[in-house]
């Protein structure tokens, strides 16, 4: 195969590829939720701002007291019913509960798996699929000037 030919192969396959990535790849998030004493780290909560046990919804209150039996991190694929432990974005939300009087953080936040190559990747191929639909005009230019120069 010659190269304008190799070059359009090129810019076909690559333009195919960004066109499929929307569609192959998951746009799923994956939220994050951590569990600590409201001490000195966080001085901007207060037991005024806290959240009282009771007032989280059945699962708030479960989200809580998983995050309580694994003192650490819970990842969850979706967001738990209710309107204090939630978050939709990338940024950390933070909110004291306040757990028979102890005063407790929940950080949580979101988490876009393959955004990077969800929402990058398609540019980048097209741009790549244009640059090789050039190159192989080019390479088809210059073999024609040359067909015809060699006539001469």
């Amino acid at each position: 195969m010659n190269w304008p030919g190799r070059f359009a192969v090129a810019a076909v396959v690559l333009a195919l590829a960004a066109l499929a990535i929307p569609v192959l790849v998951s746009p799923g998030w994956q939220y994050h939720y951590d569990i600590t004493a409201a001490d000195n780290h966080y001085a901007d909560l207060s037991e005024e701002s806290a959240v009282e046990y009771d007032a989280l919804s059945a699962a708030e209150r479960g989200l809580f007291q998983q995050l309580l039996e694994t003192n650490g991190t819970v990842t969850l694929d979706e967001v738990p019913e209710g309107d204090h432990l939630n978050t939709g974005s990338d940024e950390t939300a933070l909110t004291a509960v306040d757990y028979g009087g102890r005063l407790l953080a929940v950080e949580s936040y979101g988490d876009r798996e393959n955004f990077t190559t969800r929402y990058w990747g398609p540019p980048v191929l097209f741009v790549l699929a244009t640059l090789a639909a050039v190159l192989g005009t080019v390479s088809l230019g210059v073999g024609k000037l040359r067909g015809r120069l060699s006539r001469r």
